[in-house]
Protein backbone atom coordinates (compact mmCIF):
# COMPACT_ATOMS: atom_id res chain seq x y z
CA UNK A 1 0.00 0.00 0.00
CA UNK A 2 2.85 2.15 0.72
CA UNK A 3 4.40 1.61 -2.91
CA UNK A 4 0.64 2.40 -4.06
CA UNK A 5 0.58 5.83 -2.56
CA UNK A 6 4.18 6.77 -2.70
CA UNK A 7 3.68 5.86 -7.07
CA UNK A 8 0.31 8.25 -6.76
CA UNK A 9 2.63 11.13 -5.32
CA UNK A 10 5.05 10.68 -8.20
CA UNK A 11 2.55 10.64 -10.69
CA UNK A 12 0.51 14.01 -9.55
CA UNK A 13 4.11 15.39 -8.64
CA UNK A 14 4.45 15.21 -12.69
CA UNK A 15 1.34 16.15 -13.29
CA UNK A 16 2.01 19.61 -11.67
CA UNK A 17 5.24 19.66 -13.52
CA UNK A 18 3.06 19.82 -16.78
CA UNK A 19 1.07 22.12 -15.67
CA UNK A 20 3.92 24.77 -14.96
CA UNK A 21 5.81 23.56 -18.27
CA UNK A 22 2.25 24.42 -20.09
CA UNK A 23 0.93 27.46 -18.32
CA UNK A 24 0.77 30.75 -19.83
CA UNK A 25 0.75 32.10 -16.24
CA UNK A 26 2.80 30.39 -14.04
CA UNK A 27 2.27 31.71 -10.28
CA UNK A 28 1.07 29.87 -7.33
CA UNK A 29 -2.34 31.22 -7.17
CA UNK A 30 -2.51 30.76 -10.88
CA UNK A 31 -1.45 27.20 -10.78
CA UNK A 32 -3.21 26.23 -8.00
CA UNK A 33 -6.80 27.00 -9.44
CA UNK A 34 -6.02 25.71 -12.38
CA UNK A 35 -4.88 22.34 -10.97
CA UNK A 36 -7.81 22.65 -8.29
CA UNK A 37 -10.38 24.96 -10.40
CA UNK A 38 -13.36 22.73 -8.16
CA UNK A 39 -12.25 23.60 -4.91
CA UNK A 40 -12.40 27.84 -4.47
CA UNK A 41 -13.97 27.27 -1.11
CA UNK A 42 -10.56 25.39 0.22
CA UNK A 43 -7.95 27.79 -0.68
CA UNK A 44 -5.81 27.21 2.04
CA UNK A 45 -5.50 23.60 1.17
CA UNK A 46 -4.83 23.52 -1.96
CA UNK A 47 -2.14 26.53 -1.91
CA UNK A 48 -0.79 24.16 0.51
CA UNK A 49 -0.77 21.25 -1.67
CA UNK A 50 0.46 23.51 -4.63
CA UNK A 51 3.51 24.67 -2.48
CA UNK A 52 4.49 21.26 -1.49
CA UNK A 53 4.68 20.43 -5.04
CA UNK A 54 6.32 23.12 -6.61
CA UNK A 55 8.91 23.01 -3.27
CA UNK A 56 9.57 19.15 -3.92
CA UNK A 57 9.68 20.10 -7.63
CA UNK A 58 12.21 22.56 -7.15
CA UNK A 59 14.60 20.92 -5.07
CA UNK A 60 14.57 17.67 -7.16
CA UNK A 61 16.11 20.33 -9.87
CA UNK A 62 13.27 20.32 -12.07
CA UNK A 63 11.72 24.06 -11.49
CA UNK A 64 12.83 27.20 -10.56
CA UNK A 65 11.15 29.74 -8.52
CA UNK A 66 11.68 33.32 -9.91
CA UNK A 67 10.84 36.21 -7.64
CA UNK A 68 10.34 39.93 -9.60
CA UNK A 69 11.36 43.29 -8.36
CA UNK A 70 7.82 43.20 -6.49
CA UNK A 71 8.50 39.96 -4.81
CA UNK A 72 6.14 37.76 -6.73
CA UNK A 73 7.24 34.81 -7.31
CA UNK A 74 6.63 32.66 -10.46
CA UNK A 75 7.57 29.38 -11.77
CA UNK A 76 9.62 27.79 -14.59
CA UNK A 77 11.22 24.21 -15.92
CA UNK A 78 14.25 23.79 -15.58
Amino acid sequence: MIDKRLLGQERRKAKFRELVFSASEKTTFSIATTFFPQHWNQLQLIFSETLGYLDWLSADGELEEEIDEQGFSSWKVC
